[in-house]
């Protein structure tokens, strides 16, 4: 029933928006909204409001019976020692936020947006806003078109730093769909941003740091990418990304090479180099070790003429492992990036990138190249796959699951027309390559044969591309000779005078940390006195005199500290201490307002500050040691270069160089010089063992048993040492396989195999394997079983080929092998590829002699495949293991006859019949042979035989 509210919620929530939000107070005052809906009670007398939707239909916006219903399911989302940051789309007459405040206490920000104003006036009315509109932890943003940027910007360090909950008011949800829509996507978009960022800086704040000093050791030898500014101005490029349409074109791809520029993810190599393209750039910019997997099969050899894109952070195996022909960094705008950039004679950065594909169109763009053409950049679940084919690492399980639960998932405008399935962080990615277009005008063609449609892009095949943009030839490689120059300060003694200094002024910074810890004490301990005496402080003005000069000294002191140009280098990885102290804010605020709290109000902010130093001097005396490191890398480097000049071509000197560059991993950087000096002085121990360890990663196993071997021959008390370092190897792949147990059962099994192949000793690597086998080929065979071999091809395709590959037979037993060999023939006779089934099919009768299946797999693959004398060879021992197989000869015959074997028809047919002569049929079918060989005795006798047998069997049946 409709209801009439006591005037006074009204006036009370209106004078404390005055108060709290005067934009809003006056907005809601002078153009009032017209007035919407009508406020009821429920049955538990709890007022819900009564209004029509875009549609003009009539609904309440709150459960008709229970208006509160929907607390208790908000709570249940957010847990109630969640510190996070909590975003209501939608308020109704605020029953959910109202019990946030009260029962959440610790979230440290709340944004409650409610894009219908007539709604909001109805909830002043209706309920006591004041908890929400007076609460400093608490932002409103009430009208139809918030400015989310604006919004939002306040809130920075709480959305990089915490957990951010989106809750989703389900009656504006319904009152407004469109509006709430993009208002969830735009907030998901901004925060997600934000909140990716800080929490990959967080997670992997001290990876980026320490990758980025142990660049420092190389990259002197290297390029900066900004050499090559506008050295393809007008040249088209093509940006390689590895999503599942890629199988559709990828063959195509070779005709633009030398007729473009081709940039490729990291993903995309494998399938690229399987088509026999080599790209001219490949990026990476993933931190995480095992990046350098996805293209590891190909560090020493696949990679020679191409050239490695990568900003700093990125893990350090891929620019320092890599064997290419040259490296190229790119710089972002972050504080340590461009102290970095400063600190190498570089100019020109980027605007930063959180995927390998962002970072591609950046340089392309850098490139001067025009136009700018999208291949295999799908984001979305073409064909329900997640990457092109010969993609190493993969998350094809997590996507199926995501995709079967209906996780997450988003419906978006496909490239090739209509609606494609794509997921919200997929969305994140499309709307960051949109604003990157927007942002540089130019030429953009979408090449990718499905997949998502990112706008400010033409739609063209890959053909129309290569026919329109690709006729000019142009040499990548002699430009690139012509513009890339080395690194400006590769002078070592700038990079040592710059370490120096900082290791001057850090030590300054320490002393002065220490020093405010000291006063933080002596001010805690004289603040905590006043409270514990009950002392009335409510101003600065009336703390004792010694008190106040030790504040203002410490103030002074932080001010001194904050100013230091080494914290906004240290941003990131400051990051996870100070999410400690932006709760401690939070709480700080709250006492700045109350009354007869400003001793306790210091006190916070002081503890705060100690928290601050304590994260500070752990950060900076990490960055001074790890200053002083690569100080004394550099300088060793610089000694050893001196000692091989001043000797000229000395072996030894130029071995203790290659070492050094060993011991930093830059086996890039030692590979030539010790490839040389074999060329030189021959397999020496030495150097093999260095070769050897190089091979090894950089994935040359062949090359890696052959140094090793020599190593052993030579010295064979080096077979500890060797051991040692295979097994070291093998024991990463264990940790890669545990990472990725549950997001893709192919790729952990791949880092299990990759493994063994380093070192078959490790047990637990080998039991882990065995458990993998068990489990995969128990599917298997129970996919032959049920025939859905063809739907479940990725396990007995990965198995197969596998096998092919690698020496592994010692980890299976015959049972398991067959049924592997037996199940990969299926497959391949499913898709008529009936040549490479046989070979399965005989691999697998090597393994079960006595299993007949096998051989009638290969009869029937052999007919297909032509290979007549190999189907007849393999049902002869068919039916020598089980006489009733001789119906095969039938099916046989028949194929011979339509082949125009009529001999060998006659003789499959004769030989059916002896095995089974109540087969009457058989008679005519031989009678047809000796007829079509022109011997007609023969066939009149076999015909009145199959007549006399049919009347026999006739009279037979009638008695």
């Amino acid at each position: 029933m409709t209801i009439e509210m006591p005037p006074d919620y009204f006036i009370r929530n209106l004078a404390l928006l005055k108060k709290h939000y005067p934009v809003l107070w006056r907005k809601l005052t002078e153009e009032p909204p017209q007035s919407k809906g009508e406020l009821t009670v429920s049955p538990q007398g709890d007022p819900n409001l009564w209004i029509s939707d875009e549609d003009g239909k009539e609904v309440f916006l709150h459960h008709v019976e229970n208006p509160t219903m929907e607390v208790g399911q908000f709570l249940k989302l957010v847990p109630e020692k969640a510190t996070g940051f909590v975003a209501f789309l939608g308020m109704g007459l605020g029953y959910a936020p109202l019990a946030f405040v009260a029962e959440r206490k610790h979230i440290s920000r709340m944004v409650i947006f409610e894009l219908d104003e007539a709604v909001f006036v109805q909830a002043m009315r209706a309920m006591n806003l004041s908890p929400l509109i007076a609460n400093p932890r608490v932002e409103l943003v009430v009208g139809a078109e918030p400015d989310l940027a604006k919004i939002l910007n306040q809130f920075i360090a709480a959305l990089t730093l915490e957990s951010i909950y989106t809750l989703e008011h389900v009656g504006a949800f319904a009152l407004h769909p469109a509006g709430y829509t993009k208002l969830r996507d735009d907030f998901f978009q901004f925060a997600n941003a934000m909140n990716v960022g800080g929490n990959t800086t967080v997670a992997f704040g001290q990876s980026f740091v320490e990758n980025r000093f142990r660049q420092l050791s190389s990259i002197r030898h290297d390029a900066m990418f900004g050499s090559l500014h506008d050295a393809f101005a007008g040249v088209p490029a093509i940006l390689v990304a590895a999503g599942p349409s890629l199988d559709k074109n990828i063959h195509l791809l070779a005709q633009a090479k030398g007729r473009a520029v081709i940039i490729a993810v990291d993903a995309a190599i494998p399938a690229l180099i399987a088509h026999g393209i080599v790209p001219d750039f490949v990026a990476s910019i993933d931190p995480q070790p095992i990046t350098y997997e996805k293209y590891a099969d190909y560090a020493a050899e696949g990679l020679l003429d191409v050239s490695l894109i990568c900003p700093p952070w990125v893990i350090c195996k891929v620019p320092k492992y890599l064997q290419v022909s040259q490296v190229y960094w790119m710089f972002s705008q972050g504080n340590m990036e461009k102290w970095l950039n400063s600190l190498l004679g570089g100019h020109l950065m980027f605007a930063g990138a959180s995927t390998v594909a962002h970072l591609n169109l950046y340089a392309s763009i850098i490139l001067g190249c025009s136009p700018i053409v999208f291949l295999g950049q799908d984001l979305a679940f073409t064909d329900g796959g997640d990457h092109v084919g010969h993609t190493v690492l993969s998350n094809q399980d997590a996507i199926l699951k995501s995709v079967e639960q209906n996780h997450d998932l988003r419906q978006v405008k496909g490239a090739m027309g209509g609606m494609v399935l794509t997921n919200r962080s997929f969305v994140g990615m499309i709307r960051t390559f949109e604003a990157i277009i927007s942002g540089h005008p130019g030429d953009y063609v979408n090449a990718t044969e499905g997949g998502a449609h990112l706008e400010g892009t033409t739609v063209l095949p890959l053909s129309e591309v290569i026919e329109r943009y690709c006729q000019s030839e142009v040499n990548v490689g002699r430009v690139l000779n012509e513009k890339s120059k080395a690194t400006a300060n590769s002078d070592l003694s700038l990079l040592l005078g710059e370490f120096s200094s900082i290791k001057k002024d850090g030590k300054v910074l320490i002393d002065d940390i220490e020093k405010t810890d000291i006063l933080a004490e002596q001010i805690l301990l004289g603040v905590r006195s006043l409270i514990k005496n009950g002392s009335p402080v409510n101003k600065f003005e009336q703390l004792p005199g010694k008190l106040r000069k030790k504040i203002e000294k410490n103030d002074k002191l932080h001010g001194k500290i904050d100013r230091s140009r080494v914290w906004g280098v240290l941003q990131e990885v400051t990051m996870q201490g100070l999410r400690g102290t932006e709760r401690m804010k939070v709480a700080i605020e709250l006492l700045g307002g109350c009354p007869g709290k400003y001793l306790a109000w210091i006190e916070k902010s002081i503890e705060r500050l100690q928290e601050i130093n304590r994260v500070r001097h752990d950060v900076l005396a990490d960055f001074l040691s790890r200053v002083a490191g690569i100080y004394d890398v550099l300088q060793e480097e610089g000694l050893l270069t001196q000692k091989i000049e001043g000797q000229g071509d000395n072996h030894q000197s130029r071995i203790e160089l290659a070492r050094h560059y060993m011991d930093n991993d830059d086996i890039r950087l030692a590979r030539p010089i010790l490839e040389e000096e074999l060329a030189k002085s021959g397999a020496t121990a030495d150097v093999c063992f260095l070769l050897g360890k190089i091979a090894a990663l950089q994935g040359d196993f062949e090359k890696t048993a052959s140094l090793f071997s020599d190593v052993r021959r030579q010295e064979p008390h080096m077979e500890e040492e060797i051991n040692a370092f295979l097994d070291k190897c093998a024991e990463e792949y264990v940790e890669f396989a545990l990472k990725y147990q549950g997001i893709d059962s192919i790729t952990c099994r791949k880092m299990l195999l990759k493994g063994f192949r380093y070192s078959t000793r490790q047990s637990n690597l080998r039991t882990m394997l065995e458990t993998a086998i068990a489990e995969d080929v128990s599917k298997i065979e129970q996919f032959c079983a049920e025939n859905k071999v063809a739907a479940n091809g990725r396990i007995i395709k990965f198995w197969g080929e596998q096998l092919g590959a690698c020496n592994l037979e010692e980890l299976f037993s015959t049972e398991q092998l067959t049924i592997i060999y037996f199940a990969y023939g299926q497959l391949f006779f499913e898709q008529e590829d009936y040549l490479t089934a046989l070979v399965n099919f005989e691999k697998a009768v090597g393994y079960a002699p006595s299993d007949t299946k096998n051989y009638i797999a290969v009869l029937e693959a052999a007919l297909n495949a032509g290979c007549f004398d190999k189907g007849v060879a393999a049902l002869v021992d068919a039916v020598a293991l089980d006489s009733t197989l001789a119906r095969y000869w039938d099916e046989l015959g028949d194929v011979f006859f339509g082949a125009g074997r009529f001999e060998d028809a006659l003789s499959a047919y004769e030989q059916c019949f002896l095995a089974m002569p109540e087969n009457i049929n058989l008679l005519r079918k031989i009678g047809d042979c000796y007829k079509s060989l022109a011997q007609y005795e023969a066939a009149q006798e076999a015909y009145l035989r199959c007549r006399q047998k049919t009347v026999i069997e006739h009279e037979g049946s009638c008695m």
